[in-house]
């Protein structure tokens, strides 16, 4: 009956983008919940979301499956920046990394700029991400699943 409900139901455009994501895109994307999980949980301003951050929290995961090398993930990223699944932050103090309104593609963009850039994820991430994940609808392993459910 499941599978009649999910052809029936309409399913948001936005939840139906992050089903279609590749296994990098995805990791990106979980490191990058899980960042935002414990920083909401802090009492103190938290550093800004970047690239780095991310890559640091995935060298976290242990699971055999869906392990990607750092230039895949860079390269993933870029393709999430290019979706608009993840935003550059504004800057509106200048001096930023966008100050000049750099609106070429990010795969032109250096990797050391990228990878410091602050970031916003515009998709909800506990509601759409969170929904996904515990309807274990995400095409990924199920250890990279259980990894992206936890916070710490």
């Amino acid at each position: 009956a499941s599978s009649i409900d999910d052809a029936i139901l309409p399913v948001n455009p936005r939840v139906q983008a992050l089903l279609d994501l590749s296994g990098p895109q995805l990791s990106v994307l979980l490191s990058a919940r899980r960042i935002l999980a414990r920083d909401g949980q802090q009492e103190e301003t938290p550093k800004p979301l970047t690239m780095e951050r991310i890559l640091y929290e995935y060298q976290t995961y242990q699971g055999i499956s869906n392990r990607y090398g750092d230039h895949l993930m860079l390269m993933s990223f870029v393709d999430l920046l290019e979706m608009d699944v993840v935003r550059p932050s504004a800057d509106h103090t200048g001096g930023g990394p966008l100050q000049y309104d750099y609106n070429q593609s990010y795969y032109a963009m250096d990797i050391a700029t990228m990878s410091r850039m602050p970031l916003h994820v515009p998709v909800d991430i506990d509601r759409e991400l969170g929904e996904t994940l515990r309807n274990n609808k995400l095409d990924c392993s199920t250890a990279l699943r259980d990894w992206g459910r936890k916070i710490n």
